[in-house]
């Protein structure tokens, strides 16, 4: 096939063209940002300046599909940790054991690793990028079946106007333009029915400043964290290393109580937490940044795969179709595995069958399955929350056997290894009923009414 096109440069399109190199001859990517060549934060991720996990398995698939790409994010100052030795993580149960492991991640800013992958790929013979472009709309054949391209109109930033449309086509086009995207209403215009939505709102908001890393610090640990666990945890946080030798600091709260983005409603709020260790830590640090905030931490999962219906030639990727409360840090592995499930569907599909779409959204439904159930778990449990089920028995059980899991973790290294690989993405989340994690949550649960 000749040519392909991805709307919008997140990491879900950039993931998505990388795979695309092989079966296209040319893959286009269109932008409604400028794009630098440099690791700047951009209008269109709002939520690039705070703290960005690159879960394990998110990690082996980045150096997959780009080799090499590690040591590269090293040079350019990445922060190579172990993610249990190297992690004070506070919970509601105590302090997670620390112990050296394979579990070796790097921690570094968004803006970095976006623009270290787009470089990668600007350099890629098939692929080109067209910024300022706002995709507007679909072409179709005419009966309506068949996406043949893009209806785009270029941005003028300066003015904030659109010129006139265009038209560009191609053989596939992939939709990665993320929580902003418009495709219900592209897919509305061709006569294709909406897709039912789930939508779990936890009113969940944080806010993110950097600073100089303390080198003088005697802290033992490399990245530190309290995890919210309502109701006892209401307030959560994070420090964690990132290029140029600085700290990224985010605070969370739910409700009303967001943290504030002032100097001193800032420093309050992690003063207010219910350990001291946060605060400590940037006490005496230089500020980097201004103190930026963000609430748009909604789970939205749009089930294109449950449609009757779905135009030929046409896919969606990344928050597009699901979007996951970013607190968990899941969205960038997930579009690492969507690349995967995406190179599997072109390369089991013979020629450009007419329904490659469908079968891709029914495939990335399972993609998605674990995140989704590992996001909106945590968010059900608190009583701001908006959607969702009401919760009745099976739900309790599911919450008192994940604080069981919780309770583990703080004391039991196996049950720890289970726990890493499941948030991580390594295992299906069925792995936490494997027969080792029941014991150890049945342990912890003895010891307690026991009194130990």
């Amino acid at each position: 096939m000749r040519q392909a096109l991805v709307i919008g440069s997140g990491m879900a399109g950039l993931f998505a063209a990388r795979v695309l190199t092989d079966h296209f001859e040319q893959v286009t990517i269109l932008d409604r940002d400028v794009l630098s060549g440099g690791a700047e934060a951009r209008a269109g991720v709002p939520q690039g300046r705070h703290v960005h996990g690159l879960l394990l398995r998110g990690l082996r698939i980045l150096e997959q599909l780009f080799p090499g790409i590690s040591a590269e994010l090293e040079t350019a100052g990445a922060e190579r940790i172990d993610w249990i030795k190297d992690l004070e993580f506070h919970t509601v149960y105590g302090v997670l054991p620390r112990f050296a492991s394979e579990y070796q991640a790097l921690t570094c800013s968004r803006p970095l690793l976006e623009g270290t992958i787009r470089r990668r790929l600007a350099a890629h013979p098939r692929i080109r990028f067209l910024a300022l472009r706002e995709a507007v709309g679909l072409l179709s054949v005419s009966d309506e079946q068949c996406v043949t391209g893009v209806r785009v109109r270029v941005r003028d930033p300066e003015a904030h106007t659109l010129g006139a449309e265009d038209a560009l086509t191609a053989d596939l086009v992939v939709d990665a333009s993320g929580r902003d995207s418009h495709i219900l209403d592209w897919l509305a215009a061709l006569g294709y029915e909406q897709p039912p939505t789930e939508t779990i709102d936890g009113k969940l908001g944080y806010a993110t400043r950097q600073y100089r890393r303390q080198q003088s610090s005697q802290a033992s640990w490399k990245v530190l964290a309290l995890l919210n666990s309502w109701p006892q945890i209401r307030r959560g946080g994070i420090v964690m290393p990132i290029e140029d030798d600085r700290w990224i600091v985010t605070v969370a709260g739910v409700g009303d109580d967001h943290p504030p983005t002032d100097e001193a409603g800032f420093l309050a709020f992690l003063e207010g937490m219910t350990i001291p260790q946060l605060a400590e830590a940037v006490k005496h640090a230089e500020p980097l940044s201004n103190i930026y905030g963000y609430q748009r931490m909604e789970n939205r999962w749009r089930h294109f795969e449950r449609l009757s219906r779905w135009p030929a030639a046409f896919l969606a990727v990344g928050d597009s179709v699901c979007q996951l409360n970013p607190y968990y840090g899941q969205g960038i592995a997930v579009a690492a595995l969507t690349a995967l499930e995406l190179e599997k569907t072109l390369r089991e599909s013979t020629g450009n069958r007419p329904d490659l779409g469908r079968r891709f959204q029914k495939a990335l439904a399972k993609v998605f399955a674990t995140p989704w159930l590992m996001a909106t778990s945590e968010d059900l449990r608190s009583p701001f929350t908006v959607g969702g089920a009401s919760g009745g028995m099976a739900s309790r059980l599911m919450y008192s056997y994940f604080d069981g899991v919780k309770r583990a973790i703080a004391h039991d290294e196996h049950a720890l290894r289970i726990f890493v690989d499941v948030t991580h993405l390594l295992k299906p989340s069925a792995a936490m009923f494997q027969p080792a994690m029941v014991a150890g949550v049945l342990r912890q649960s003895v010891g307690k009414r026991s009194g130990s």
